[in-house]
């Protein structure tokens, strides 16, 4: 699970969004409160937490990023159901009607803090249907771990399980 997703994420390409924190806890949250770092493709490496107020700014780095992107515009609804669809639509809107939505704040109004998840939201790759295909840019490059492939990666279950599972790294199937 969680374990072997971090392994991944540290053999992966330090420049690549896959790289990324994504996953987290109480624990981790407060031990990365002390030098919480955003690594990006543009190189961005700024501190947002000193020692003494880690755990504050790491809950407004959070905040900041909830009023970024949760928001209607980025939101989809699906729902399935045997109803009609006149029905479905009278349970749904209701309930996400309420939500209000809010303008995005022009970059000179941000705290250092917004402006840091505007970046890092701003250097994930563009890859929505719609748009044109991405250069292939894999998380995983042989260089990286020691210039030779396959990679046999061991590691020890915290309860017993015998489990394989093997990756292939593949470029976008889009076209």
């Amino acid at each position: 699970g969680r374990r072997r997703l971090q392994i991944l994420k540290a053999l992966a390409d330090p420049l690549h969004h896959y790289s990324k924190f994504s996953t987290g806890n109480a624990q981790t949250l407060s031990s990365a409160a002390d030098s919480l770092n955003i690594t990006g493709s543009k190189n961005v490496n700024r501190n947002i937490t000193d020692t003494s107020q880690g755990k504050n700014k790491t809950r407004e780095a959070l905040l900041a990023f909830h009023r970024q992107h949760y928001r209607p515009n980025n939101m989809t609804v699906v729902i399935v159901g045997p109803q009609t669809l006149d029905t479905l639509q009278e349970w749904v809107a209701p309930r996400f009607a309420a939500i209000a939505d809010r303008d995005e704040k022009p970059r000179d109004s941000m705290t250092d803090i917004e402006k840091l998840i505007d970046d890092a939201a701003s250097d994930a790759p563009k890859d929505s249907f719609g748009e044109a295909t991405p250069a292939y840019n894999p998380a995983f490059k042989p260089e990286l771990q020691g210039g030779s492939w396959p990679v046999l990666l061991t590691t020890l279950p915290l309860r017993s399980v015998r489990k394989l599972i093997l990756n292939f790294p593949l470029p976008s199937v889009r076209s």
